[in-house]
């Protein structure tokens, strides 16, 4: 491990509202000089967090990107699908955003105002909170960041290292409970800058039945318990951009991502109770939702539709406005 990943290891990357002046100045990298915009930092946490009616999965992510050209404009632009079925749901919380740019050798700040945050419906499960950063100009730096809560812990958090655009830095750590077991699958063909597995601790709120006494019954009653947790982190530095040709296909095909399938569960003094039955049910009924699978299942036209506007559009900035158009 280099000595820039060594140090990453040890602290957060980012800060939200803490940028480089240098950021705005020097040339970042990048892996593709036709690149419209750089990923500096893509910074995720996710953790189980126990409640009196239950654990949720709690997901804080912090952005911070360069626009180089106006064909990475659309950087600028964000989109949070959240599900919800049954009463469950995830919802979006702390959403804040800025842009910086440089003007008169001055750094400009420009607040991300909730007139520019909108939540569209695209199905009668799927939502999509949406925003766009404001005042984005050639050379700006615009940054974001949030918390996302899910009551779907068979859904637990991804991670997705690469995408249309080069990046500097994308790291993702969890903190999972030992009670809750996990798979973790890594796909992807770019190496590793760190990946580290360590145990901690946490304090988790459970809900118990105690004896009222003189044989009334018994009451519920909230107790903190500290759990052991195995705590991830893994990063990928100087990402190049998925290569076009791949999104005439499936895109998550072939990128860097991290999944996570819930296997089972234990409980001190229980036995492990598998729930990889549960979850391949779960799974088969989204997939099953002609509000959400089904509508995944159509993304195939998208084959078609990418490979001829690449024949129509050779060049990327073109074929990007003409997506954007259609």
């Amino acid at each position: 491990m280099g000595s820039a990943a060594a140090a990453h290891a040890q602290n957060e990357p980012i800060k939200f509202g803490q940028i480089d002046a240098k950021d705005l100045t020097a040339a970042p990298f990048a892996a593709d000089s036709a690149a419209g915009a750089v990923v500096l930092c893509d910074y995720g946490r996710s953790r189980l967090v126990g409640y009196r009616d239950g654990f949720r999965v709690v997901f804080e992510r912090v952005t911070r990107v360069k626009i180089l050209k106006k064909s990475g404009y659309d950087a600028a632009t964000v989109e949070i699908p959240l599900y919800h079925r049954d009463g469950d749901q995830e919802q979006i919380t702390n959403l804040r955003g800025f842009t910086y740019n440089l003007v008169g050798g001055q750094v400009q700040k420009t607040k991300l105002d909730a007139t520019g945050v909108f939540l569209e419906k695209r199905s009668p499960r799927v939502n999509v909170r949406r925003f766009t950063l404001p005042d984005v100009r050639e050379g700006a730096v615009v940054e974001y960041a949030y918390t996302l809560s899910s009551d779907f812990l068979f859904n637990f958090q991804n991670w997705v290292f690469q995408g249309p655009y080069p990046v500097r830095w994308s790291e993702y750590r969890t903190s999972i409970p030992v009670f809750y077991k996990y798979k973790i699958i890594y796909q992807g063909n770019q190496p590793l800058a760190v990946d580290q597995a360590t145990t901690g601790s946490t304090n988790l709120m459970v809900d118990r039945k105690v004896d009222s006494g003189a044989g009334i019954g018994t009451s519920n009653s909230s107790l903190n318990i500290a759990a052991p947790t195995e705590q991830h982190q893994w990063a990928l530095q100087n990402v190049p951009p998925l290569r076009e040709e791949a999104y005439t296909t499936a895109a998550a095909d072939y990128e860097a991502r991290i999944d996570f399938q819930l296997l089972g569960e234990q409980w001190p003094e229980q036995e492990y109770r598998d729930l990889t039955d549960s979850w391949a049910k779960i799974n088969a009924r989204l997939l099953a939702d002609d509000n959400f699978g089904q509508q995944l299942a159509r993304g195939g036209f998208l084959k078609e539709q990418m490979g001829a506007l690449a024949a129509q559009h050779p060049d990327p900035a073109a074929r990007a406005a003409a997506v954007r158009q259609a």
